[in-house]
């Protein structure tokens, strides 16, 4: 499974912060790690995943996974509209993942929807591979 994450008008330090949180994610979660890789890429992907767009303008890309949302700043209504339109996963202030403004319950609330979200996709996968295979049991 993939996380992408989609820069697109963020800082590099933003970007880094917020690939340091799912990483952490990741490497922390036995049923995670080693089945999640986070690529980092500049414009839209065409793969199956879990897309991350940091929004710093907007643009009606539709993504082939699920979509996570972030923003800086004020949460302004086209964001919204723009999440709602794309059917996204989640919406989340990334100025709050670090510096003064750092809420550790916007940070918790991102890690478990990505958590979630993961382990469903996941579980889908690993389900219909396990089907795949002979069954030797009763």
């Amino acid at each position: 499974m993939k996380v992408f994450i989609i820069e697109k008008g963020f800082e590099e330090h933003e970007l880094r912060v917020l690939k340091e949180i799912v990483g952490s994610l990741v490497s922390s979660k036995e049923d995670l790690r080693e089945k999640v890789e986070i690529v980092q890429c500049p414009e839209f992907c065409e793969e199956q995943g879990i897309v991350i767009k940091v929004i710093g303008e907007l643009n009606p890309e539709r993504s082939s996974g699920q979509l996570f949302i972030m923003f800086k700043g004020g949460l302004e209504s086209n964001i919204v509209k723009f999440a709602q339109r794309m059917g996204a996963v989640g919406i989340f202030p990334i100025d709050r993942f670090y510096g003064e403004r750092m809420e550790y319950g916007e940070i918790s609330r991102f890690e478990n929807v990505l958590k979630n979200v993961l382990r469903d996709k996941l579980s889908t996968v690993f389900l219909n591979g396990t089907l795949r295979k002979g069954s030797t049991g009763k």
